[in-house]
């Protein structure tokens, strides 16, 4: 018989918040604790019940939690279907992985755990480090004996892992109001955009975080690297252990050093009249952590960083597109309520003959001094002035300060993938060629472009309704006033004429920029996703279509639009990941499954996995303890040990 020692209490903490009949979970390396007594909020405390942070959805409920192996992250999986993974620092939702639709699935368990990848790069020496920068220089004109011979060699590791954009100034936080969807908040401040953002550690090369999501319906879907998606995978009984039954996760264990994890499943919730008297231990070897063709932490933390990148320019085009409606909305509406008064004047006028008339002659048309001194009036003056100035200043500061350094990065972030594509150029298996990573740069050139002619134009609009805005103040003053004093001579003698006229003409009902916000049909949407699926140079395509509404001529008006770019850029990312997601799918390995029962129904479980070390390498033994409540007293609980081979290098 086995004596059994006393254990000696290391620590203990004491959590003052209500814990009971809620969710909670500890994080590993912090002395913090999750809980979710409340169905949409999620706490983050110290010991002694101090609040950290405080996550609330209005609208959803909370069905689980998890931390990552480093504390860094807490994931929370929601009725919407969306795993959240929130820093812990302020709790907002870093990254979120959709996992099943809203209503037809629920989470049964959230597994997160760390795997080791062993080095497979041979120590590189200078002379090869130079060698390879000399190819990568001019690799154009590198003969071919030069280039066979570093075929052979492992690019080095100063090369692989070099970080050009930590050069870069940083990101900037986006405007707290303005913003829209789950990630309107997320950007909003200086902490969440450095936890969000984070520069890629050398430390990092050596882990690949593993995160398992299981639903009731008896889906497991695998990540990696936060929330880089791998795919679902459906697990049913096989027929030898009893039928073709849905199963679902309810247990995990791994260990850092043995790619193979074991999956624990019980009969989903769903089944009815189940009977949870047996559970089903499965493993599965994580093939592409010590069998990817491509450096894993690099691809991911590239292809993470692309995708953070991407959400913050969406916000910042919805940014900019409020902005944007911002300078049009008010004037449109002040303006409307005239229009009509001045079509009923002999021939018919509108308000830009009637306002030229004005500027060019001094003569004010009826319906325009009732207007001018009963609707506008100096109050509606200001609001109007006040729209216009601060929606194109805040255009101006939202291109310049957020979209275009947002952009810059992205066009770093997929020269990077480009060179690894052309690296990989003799694999097949990375996932993603180089054509796809250079319609992307691409894409990323055109809204570039954009964004400059909009600030040139923003820039030049400024100017204008400056003039406008003070010649239009005077008129108001003027028609006010009885006499013609000295200092509104003074002020008519400042008066920019040329450039009030230009602005009433060209940007009073219809501005320069409305071909890049203007909203476009679904139909002129997929005639420019196609026309630009086609296109060589998306870039060339765009400048002939400007050209062309600049002429007064049929153009696609999707394409220089700046939301379509961005939901287009977005879309062609997505299918690439996706490529990139389903190579690695492939590596993912299920072995036979092992049926445990025990008498009575199972009321508790739990799975871990250790190394042992044999002549061929690290082997896993996994031990499964299985309970049942209808002998609660007899302590007896049977203990089932199962052998698993793991892989490592």
């Amino acid at each position: 018989m086995v004596e059994l020692q006393e254990l000696e209490l290391f620590s203990s903490s004491t959590l003052n918040a209500p814990v009971a009949n809620s969710i909670w979970a500890c994080n590993p390396t912090v002395d913090l604790c999750a809980t979710a007594s409340d169905a949409n909020i999620v706490s983050i405390w110290r010991a002694r019940g101090q609040l950290v942070a405080k996550h609330v959805e209005r609208i959803h409920k909370l069905e689980a939690l998890r931390w990552k192996p480093d504390g860094q992250f807490l994931a929370t999986g929601w009725n919407d279907g969306v795993l959240r993974l929130l820093g812990f620092e302020n709790a907002k939702a870093s990254h979120q992985i959709p996992i099943f639709e809203k209503g037809q699935s629920k989470f049964a368990y959230v597994a997160w755990s760390r795997n080791r990848i062993a080095r497979r790069r041979k120590k590189t020496t200078t002379q090869s480090t130079e060698s390879w920068i000399k190819l990568l220089h001019d690799g154009s004109e590198a003969d071919s004996t030069n280039k066979e011979s570093l075929e052979a060699l492992t690019l080095p590791e100063e090369l692989t892992f070099i970080e050009v954009d930590t050069a870069l100034p940083k990101l900037s936080p986006l405007p707290v109001s303005g913003g829209s969807g789950a990630d309107m908040l997320v950007f909003t401040t200086r902490n969440s955009l450095d936890f969000i953002f984070r520069p890629f550690k050398p430390d990092d090369t050596r882990n690949v975080d593993v995160t398992m999501v299981g639903t009731v319906d008896g889906q497991v879907q695998i990540s990696i690297y936060d929330s880089f998606i791998i795919g679902k995978f459906h697990y049913q009984t096989p027929k030898s252990l009893g039928g073709c039954k849905k199963m679902q996760l309810c247990c995990h264990a791994s260990h850092p050093d043995i790619s193979t994890h074991a999956l624990l499943f019980k009969p989903c919730s769903t089944e009815s009249g189940s009977v949870e008297s047996a559970v089903q231990l499965v493993p599965v070897d994580l093939t592409f952590i010590y069998s990817s063709p491509i450096d894993l932490s690099l691809l991911a933390s590239k292809t993470t960083m692309l995708q953070n990148l991407l959400r913050y320019i969406k916000q910042a085009q919805i940014h900019m597109a409020g902005e944007w409606r911002s300078t049009r909305e008010l004037p449109a509406r002040f303006m409307a309520s005239v229009q009509d008064d001045l079509s009923k004047l002999d021939k018919g006028r509108d308000i830009v003959q009637a306002l030229y008339h004005t500027v060019v002659t001094g003569h004010v048309y009826a319906p325009m001094k009732e207007w001018l001194l009963d609707s506008l009036a100096e109050r509606g003056h200001k609001r109007w002035d006040k729209a216009v100035t601060s929606g194109l200043e805040n255009l101006r500061a939202l291109i310049h300060e957020n979209m275009m350094p947002a952009l810059q990065r992205t066009a770093i972030i997929l020269s990077r993938l480009r060179g690894i594509a052309r690296f990989e150029a003799s694999n097949n298996d990375i996932g993603f060629t180089t054509a796809q990573v250079s319609k992307l740069i691409d894409i990323t050139q055109c809204l570039y472009a954009v964004c400059y002619k909009i600030l040139r134009l923003v820039m030049k609009e400024l100017v204008l309704f400056s003039k406008f805005s003070i010649w239009l103040r005077l008129e108001i003053d003027r028609l006010a006033s009885s006499t013609m004093s000295d200092e509104l001579l003074e002020r008519q003698a400042n008066v920019d004429f040329p450039k009030v006229l230009k602005y009433i003409k060209g940007h009073l009902i219809t501005s320069p920029m409305s071909i890049f916000f203007d909203d476009v049909g679904e139909d002129d949407r997929a005639s420019g996703r196609t026309r630009a699926d086609d296109a060589g140079s998306i870039r060339e395509l765009l400048e002939t279509q400007v050209k062309r509404q600049q002429a007064d001529q049929s153009y696609l008006k999707a394409l220089p639009q700046l939301g379509f770019l961005v939901d287009y850029m977005t879309s062609r990312s997505d299918s690439m990941l996706k490529s990139i997601a389903e190579t690695q799918r492939r590596r993912v390995r299920f072995a036979p499954a092992t049926r445990l029962e025990i008498d009575g129904q199972i009321s508790r479980h739990d799975v871990r996995m250790c190394a042992k070390q044999k002549q061929s390498g690290l082997h896993g033994q996994v031990f499964t303890a299985l309970a049942t409540d209808e002998r609660p007293t007899e302590g007896k609980a049977p203990g089932i040990t199962l052998r698993l081979e793991g892989n490592h290098d």
